[in-house]
């Protein structure tokens, strides 16, 4: 293993090529299987499971924080069909940082920094995923065969958004072999394109995708950039026209003046593939121009600032703020943030991509181009430099209760005013407390509710989920472990317990703890001691426990997965929170809070009688959280204007419609035609197909699978069982949350 290391270091190839050949150990093999996912190899879902079976403390460290950071890499990329699995992810990461000596080697310290900005950009923090970036790079020093490959990483991420040139000249310096050269070609062209360099894209023409394999996750990015640029009519490569994605079809409509058929395509395909919050580049706008061709300004000010707060910051949402300023009639404004945006032009040659982005302003007049004209390519007064963004504090509704402590939970109903009570009960209490209730239900809430009224309130309140953190690393986590008590304990490590000091400590998921840590569990209660790993001695803790668990308790107790006088110790004190299905009275005030949130005072929303009806009628099983995604989504996808119909929740929220029922509903263009196999509708022609796709995927969630085939939520639930009774594929649930569910190809099937 430490010979895998060794390799890693001294040398510029890529993990999959160190590990073949070689004799693998579980770990090795796990490892091998997540670099082959990452690759983009199919059929490699089996990688996860595999990694879930490794334990992890017998290991080299090095090496162990190489496996976590592939692992958390490989969820990353899950995360972005299921985001619940991204908090996995993280956790991953908090587990490697912990293995990290004063010894361990430059490059895997940078690995690990590299890790952490793939899931900063995946959550949409571009600020921080850059800053970890750089970082990485100043870590590595410029001789480390690592450093090259470092480098054109950060370079992809300055291509994508238009802002390759702020990397000097050294870049040309390090492309020393034919994959670096054509992997610089392919960032030149992308950067071309997102700056408005047509002259030079043309030049360079489309690359062939074939020969970056390095750089997977700029194929689409480079396609898009070549549909793009063809329908802007600076390009003359070959694309095929009638199947345009959603967000080109949008670009066609606003450059036609068909501004409201531009909205509804910038809606179907934000419904389908999010990207106005976290995304970067020319398609991440496409929802924002859509909006302020028809006049929006309201949408688009609120999707800039959602995008600011996340940390999604872009030098164009300056050219944007203007846009919204004109059409505010607050022209001085205008022409103040254009001449801002001058010097951030100049420095990346981005005057060609702002002379686009005026040909798709078709909301503006000829007179108003006119008085902006000469503020965009002129450079006659002295430039501002471009601020930076603070994110506006939401505006949270008037607090239902009169306990402002209390404000975040809100309903009327009488089981909400009934757990206030309890609330108000339990807090000045020194005792454990039990919050059992469905995903979504709000139990950590309530546990901070809990903290905040006690007299702890002014110490630290910590949440962990015990779910989320692999089992052999949970002992330490929770007691901490003394120097030398396992492989890569090169130091003393506190606790949560212990971090939690004199506050709050909320053990959430607490079902999911393993037996033998059930019984160091009950003694922390019985005696308020705990023993950290390695230590042969027992420390006192003060911190005040408070858990929280989705799952039946007292069922898992029957059948031995919890212990009995574990349960009847936390059974004491408990809060149940029932699901929002039991209690529809909050469904109404709930809703109007989170369409609320970030309005100005004087603009309430309202929501139709028929929508009224509809929310309190639906099941809402992942409870106030669905209801609140949903919600949003509605907002980002109909302007955020303050009045909602029905129509608006159908036409947006619901996941069960296929993308391609939408899109034959608002346009004429015709859907593609059917591939020959979708002419037989008998099952087995369904599950045949299925089967290949599996072959091609290696995973799937359900909804995929319903849009990909066309067929109804029932019949998807229907092939996928029969698929799992023959061993074909098997249903993986990485957390409680029903979401979280996708299906894995096993590799060792029968046919049903």
């Amino acid at each position: 293993m430490k010979t895998i290391v060794e390799s890693y270091i001294v040398s510029d190839k890529p993990l999959s090529q160190i590990l073949d050949g070689q004799e693998y150990t579980p770990l090795l093999a796990a490892l091998s299987q997540l670099c082959q996912f990452l690759d983009g190899k199919p059929g490699t879902n089996g990688a996860f499971l595999a990694a879930r079976k490794i334990h992890l403390p017998d290991a080299d460290p090095n090496l162990v924080i190489l496996f976590l950071c592939r692992w958390a890499d490989a969820i990353g990329i899950q995360s972005q069909s299921i985001p619940e699995r991204l908090q996995e992810a993280w956790a991953l990461v908090v587990q490697a940082e912990k293995l990290r000596q004063p010894e361990t080697p430059l490059e895997i310290n940078a690995q690990l920094l590299t890790t952490q900005s793939h899931l900063a950009g995946m959550e949409g923090n571009r600020i921080r995923q850059e800053s970890l970036l750089q970082i990485a790079l100043k870590t590595l020093p410029g001789n480390s065969p690592r450093f090259k490959d470092l480098y054109l990483e950060m370079a992809a991420l300055m291509a994508r958004s238009g802002r390759l040139s702020s990397m000097g000249n050294i870049l040309p310096e390090i492309v020393t072999t034919a994959s670096h050269q054509h992997q610089f070609n392919a960032l030149r062209y992308l950067d071309a394109i997102e700056t408005g360099r047509w002259e030079l894209a043309n030049q360079l023409s489309e690359p062939d995708r074939a020969s970056i394999p390095a750089m997977a996750p700029l194929h689409t990015a480079i396609r898009h950039a070549t549909i793009l640029a063809n329908i802007l009519g600076h390009l003359n490569l070959p694309i095929d026209l009638s199947d345009l994605p959603d967000w080109a079809l949008s670009l066609r409509c606003l450059l036609e003046g068909r501004t409201e058929q531009a909205l509804k395509w910038a809606r179907v395909s934000e419904r389908n593939h999010p990207v106005s919050l976290t995304g970067i580049g020319w398609t991440a706008y496409s929802l924002m121009r859509a909006e302020l061709a028809t006049g929006q300004t309201a949408a688009a000010s609120r999707i800039l600032r959602l995008r600011h707060e996340q940390g999604n910051l872009h030098y164009l949402d300056t050219f944007f703020e203007a846009r919204i300023a004109i059409l505010e009639n607050r022209m001085p404004d205008a022409l103040k943030l254009l001449r801002k945006l001058q010097q951030p032009a100049l420095d990346y040659q981005a005057f060609g991509r702002l002379a686009a982005e005026l040909k798709l302003s078709v909301e503006l007049s000829r007179e108003q181009l006119i008085q902006i004209a000469p503020h965009i390519p002129s450079l006659q007064e002295t430039p501002i430099p471009l601020p930076s963004v603070s994110p506006s504090p939401r505006k949270l509704a008037p607090p239902i209760s009169e306990d402002p402590k209390l404000a975040h939970l809100i309903g009327n109903s009488s089981v909400m005013q009934s757990i206030r009570v309890q609330i108000h009960q339990l807090a000045p209490l020194d005792v454990p407390v039990l919050i059992t209730g469905e995903t979504g239900t709000g139990k950590e809430l309530v546990a901070r509710a809990i903290h905040d009224l006690s007299p702890r309130h002014k110490d630290p309140f910590i949440a962990v989920n015990c779910g989320a953190i692999a089992e052999s690393l949970l002992e330490s986590e929770l007691f901490g472990h003394e120097k030398g008590a396992f492989s890569g304990a090169s130091q003393a490590h506190r606790g949560l317990f212990e971090e939690a000091a004199d506050g709050s400590i909320l053990l959430d998921e607490i079902g999911d703890i393993p037996p033998r840590l059930q019984v160091a569990l009950l003694r922390v209660l019985e005696t308020g001691e705990i023993r950290p790993v390695g230590s042969a001695k027992t420390r006192t803790i003060r911190a005040r426990i408070l858990a929280a668990t989705n799952a039946n308790l007292t069922q898992l107790s029957e059948t031995g997965k919890f212990r009995k006088d574990l349960l009847y110790r936390l059974q004491r004190m408990e809060i149940d929170i029932p699901p929002l299905r039991e209690r529809s009275d909050d469904i109404l005030p709930l809703a109007y809070h989170f369409l609320n949130e970030g309005r100005p005072s004087n603009q309430s929303a309202t929501l139709a009688p028929a929508l009224r009806d509809h929310l309190t009628t639906l099941r809402w099983e992942g409870n106030i959280r669905e209801l609140r995604n949903r919600l949003e989504r509605m907002r980002l996808l109909t302007s955020d204007r303050p009045h909602y119909e029905l129509t608006d929740f159908l036409g947006i929220s619901e996941p069960s419609a296929p993308a391609m029922a939408v899109r034959t509903q608002i346009t004429d263009v015709p859907p593609k035609p059917p591939v020959a196999w979708s002419k037989g509708r008998s099952h087995l022609r369904r599950l045949e197909q299925l089967r290949r796709i599996f072959d091609e995927q290696g995973w799937l969630t359900r909804q995929e699978i319903i849009q990909m085939m066309g067929v109804s939520s029932n019949t998807a639930t229907e092939d996928l069982r029969r698929l799992g009774e023959a061993g074909f594929i098997q249903r993986v649930q990485p957390s409680r949350s029903p979401r979280s569910v996708y299906f894995i190809r096993t590799g060792t099937a029968q046919r049903p």
